[in-house]
């Protein structure tokens, strides 16, 4: 239910300004928060410190809705076998 509440939402924000606004604006927050993370991990030395943190954070905000979209059409598409995939996908990078 909650990812096809997220479709519906983003639909109406491409014709809603006032919703894309805050959305947009939430999206932001979350990549500036992942980039933080990401940039903790470099000077931690986990992540390499050559690497861009805010596109790093860009592509991972970017896998939440990926996730809703395929769960609100597919009920095999769960957090575990989305997380099994990415887990599997970092592995292999």
């Amino acid at each position: 239910v909650i990812a096809i509440v997220a479709i519906t939402v983003w639909a109406e924000a491409g014709r809603d300004p006032a919703l894309r606004r805050r959305l947009a604006a939430r999206y932001r927050r979350m990549r500036d928060e992942l980039t933080q993370l990401v940039l903790a991990h470099q000077r931690l030395g986990t992540i390499d410190p050559h690497l861009s943190a805010r596109h790093m954070a860009q592509v991972v905000t970017a896998l939440g809705p990926a996730f809703l979209q395929q769960r609100a059409f597919d009920a095999t598409i769960t957090a575990a076998t989305f997380t099994q995939g990415l887990q599997a996908l970092s592995r292999q990078l």
